[in-house]
């Protein structure tokens, strides 16, 4: 079996503004491996624009925004209810952003409004011909994704993954003069969340909702190891073999047992061909690993947002893993959960 993991770095490879809030994992020694992962999430309550691929799925677990209290612009916009909120926090001369996702530097008053006022071309002044620019600021309904720098680690001794966020931010589609896409690009980052709770009661906060990663799914090169090291494929071997907590099956989302498990990820074929000149029949039987075909983890979590502080917090509740399925040229497909093993 070919083994997809990855190596131990250190705290060389450990950037300055993590150490604080991953210390403590650094420290335990159940803790085998800890790792570092940013990318992008789909997190409003509803956003079916189409705009941007598949990243992620998301479940309203509780929504608690009455129309009265909804911000500046009402019920209609609650399908965005979080780019509002944050939208609504630039309004407040004290609201406090960081340049980065390390969120050391503080970003001044001046640089933010550069940023959520963009310059447009309006035109030609009729009268002698020169250049109109017109400052439009960026609306918070073109805010339909956001970029989240994350700590994952893994507790070999409860064999749990688990997660807290670093910093998230706004992101909008960055446009040439010609309104041609060129990327998209992070309007300013946030703190996520300090002094964690151990318990996050679901009364404390206005909204909670439960993301499965799709195409933002990680892989093994994506995560920057902070500590130790971790084999994806052979951590799903011993999940199939030896469960440490309840699985599902991924598509009813059942409970499935070892022997089902073994059947559906261990395949045996049985092949059949034709030679062309003699018509004779061969048969031959051939052993497949969907295990060994594991490129992606999904992590399920549960994500909290406090209104009143502009607080986000996760809590990691199961992971998948993810099968690359390709024909028989052997071009890719798609990704194929194998199972879920659920934690909470």
């Amino acid at each position: 079996m070919r083994r997809t993991g990855i190596v131990f770095l250190w705290l060389t490879a450990c950037p300055f503004f993590a150490l604080g809030q991953i210390n403590d994992l650094l420290r335990n020694p159940d803790v085998s491996w800890v790792g570092e992962y940013t990318t992008d999430y789909v997190l409003n309550p509803e956003d079916e624009d189409g705009v941007y691929p598949p990243l992620n799925d998301l479940d309203v677990i509780q929504f608690q925004n009455p129309a009265s209290e909804s911000g500046l612009y009402g019920a209609r916009y609650l399908a965005l209810y979080l780019s509002e909120q944050l939208y609504r926090h630039v309004q407040n001369p004290d609201f406090q952003c960081y340049t980065d996702s390390a969120v050391q530097q503080v970003m001044t008053r001046d640089e933010l409004l550069k940023r959520v006022i963009v310059q447009d071309t309006a035109g030609y002044s009729i009268c002698d011909g020169s250049l109109m620019i017109r400052n439009e600021e960026i609306r918070f309904d073109e805010v339909r994704r956001f970029r989240v720098r994350q700590i994952f680690w893994y507790n070999r001794k409860s064999r749990v993954f688990d997660g807290r966020f670093i910093a998230f931010a706004p992101v909008v589609v960055a446009k040439d003069k010609n309104g041609d896409t060129l990327g998209t690009h992070a309007l300013y980052w946030l703190k996520a969340g300090e002094n964690e709770p151990k318990r996050l009661k679901n009364k404390q906060f206005n909204y909670i909702f439960q993301t499965k990663t799709g195409s933002n799914s990680p892989r093994p090169e994506d995560l920057k190891t902070l500590k130790g090291r971790l084999d994806f494929r052979e951590l799903v071997a011993e999940e199939i073999k030896k469960p440490s907590h309840p699985r599902l099956d991924a598509s009813e989302f059942q409970p499935i047992s070892t022997e089902q498990l073994m059947k559906t990820c261990y395949v045996t074929d049985t092949v059949i061909t034709y030679d062309p000149a003699s018509h004779e029949e061969k048969i031959a039987i051939e052993h497949r690993s969907y295990v060994d075909q594991v490129e992606r983890i999904r992590f399920v979590q549960n994500w909290y947002y406090d209104e009143r502080q502009n607080r986000l917090f996760c809590r990691l509740t199961g992971m998948a893993p993810l099968a690359a399925i390709r024909d028989s040229e052997g071009s890719f497909r798609y990704y194929k959960p194998l199972f879920y093993v659920m934690y909470r």
